[in-house]
């Protein structure tokens, strides 16, 4: 009879961490994609780098070492980790897949691969410029569409710059 109690106790136990980690998650989720983005959130320090240092540093780039682990530390990583550590548990969980020790670990596992994937995919997004053109010399000798006809004889207004 005792036996019984535990085991049933013993299974509401992961579910209510797989529910608190999914709840907690999206919240997040939620929270960061409809949240807005403000442009004016850099705390005033000025976005120049400019350290006087060799052409042989690039600290925007960090060693390739750290580089697999930064995107442990970011709240990013941590926020996708939760929400689909909790979804994975909770879904095997309710189906009752009996995996035993494998669903924690299941859990586990694809809530670390969607938290990294998901840190190092949108950090790579957010660090290409979008929209941007380089200064007209850039462009001299690279080929382009036109896409106004032109007619010999008429004349052509000039926008300014």
């Amino acid at each position: 009879m005792f036996s019984s109690a535990v085991q049933g106790y013993s299974a509401v136990i992961p579910l209510s961490i797989y529910l608190g980690s999914l709840a907690f998650g999206g919240v997040l989720l939620v929270a960061s994609a409809f949240g807005g983005h403000s442009d004016g959130a850099d705390g005033g320090g000025g976005g120049g780098h400019d350290h006087g240092g060799g052409a042989d540093h690039d600290a925007s780039h960090p060693p390739p070492a750290q580089a697999i682990l930064v995107p442990f530390l970011s709240l990013r990583f941590w926020t996708f980790a939760l929400a689909f550590f909790g979804l994975t548990g909770a879904a095997l969980t309710a189906v009752g897949a009996g995996l035993g020790i494998a669903v924690p670990l299941l859990s586990g596992g694809v809530g670390v691969g969607a938290g990294y994937g998901a840190s190092r995919i949108l950090g790579a997004l957010s660090r290409k410029s979008v929209g941007l053109l380089g200064p007209a010399s850039s462009h001299i000798g690279r080929e382009g569409k036109q896409f106004l006809k032109i007619v010999q004889g008429t004349k052509v207004a000039h926008c300014p710059p």
